[in-house]
């Protein structure tokens, strides 16, 4: 039993949405990028976001669902997952404000569920339910 355990656990993803690890961070972009998902074609958005001394790895989702990706310099609350790895910290997005654009988008649910994920593919560019990106107004 405690070898199927070990097996199992070597087979969740490094990154993965815990909900009982969240927190919400308000910075400026300092840098973003586009990262290959390893074993796919599939490139996720990522921003680096500065909090004061502390720089956060802020994984926002795949680049074919995000419709308006921050800019550097612009200032952003991030509500995500929080964790440790590779001597960084890293979030994972479910909610991102643009304060310069005044936009909001929805990336995962509540439970963290990706959005990208309910309905859509990277050939219909058809985003998931929920309030996504909105301006306000």
């Amino acid at each position: 039993m405690r070898f199927l355990l070990l097996t199992f656990l070597t087979l969740i993803p490094k990154y993965f949405y815990n909900v009982k690890d969240t927190t919400t961070v308000i910075g400026e972009v300092k840098k973003v990028e586009k990262d290959q998902v390893e074993g796919s074609k599939v490139y996720h958005i990522v921003l680096f976001l500065s909090e004061g001394d502390t720089t956060h790895k802020v994984i926002l989702g795949p680049a074919w669902f995000i419709e308006e990706i921050p800019k550097e310099g612009d200032s952003c609350t991030v509500e995500g997952s929080i964790f440790n790895a590779d001597s960084m910290i890293y979030i994972i997005a479910r909610r991102i404000m643009n304060m310069r654009t005044q936009t909001v988008l929805t990336l995962r649910t509540q439970l963290g569920f990706p959005l990208w994920g309910r309905r859509g593919s990277e050939t219909k560019r058809i985003g998931g339910i929920g309030d996504g990106l909105r301006r306000k107004r």
